[in-house]
């Protein structure tokens, strides 16, 4: 799930790897679960309905990776509604 998740830029660091897994021992997700959100995925591609800035480089866990910029974005968005 690592490598799913996170980008390979971010998975060069070698301490990245102890904090996804003590997160992932903290809150388990069963595997079958897991499949059924890899299935729904791989068949919703939502990025032409994406307005703005898009994040380059970054895997799905994309908050982990740029945190400072995830909550520029987020904190843009809720003050523009």
């Amino acid at each position: 799930m690592y490598e799913l998740n996170l980008s390979p830029g971010f998975r060069a660091e070698e301490s990245s790897f102890s904090e996804f897994v003590a997160m992932a021992e903290a809150v388990p997700v069963p595997r079958r679960t897991v499949e059924l959100q890899l299935q729904a995925i791989l068949g919703h591609d939502t990025s032409s309905r994406l307005p703005g800035e898009t994040l380059a480089d970054v895997g799905h866990m994309f908050s982990w990776e740029q945190p400072e910029l995830s909550a520029e974005l987020i904190r843009a968005h809720a003050l523009a509604a």
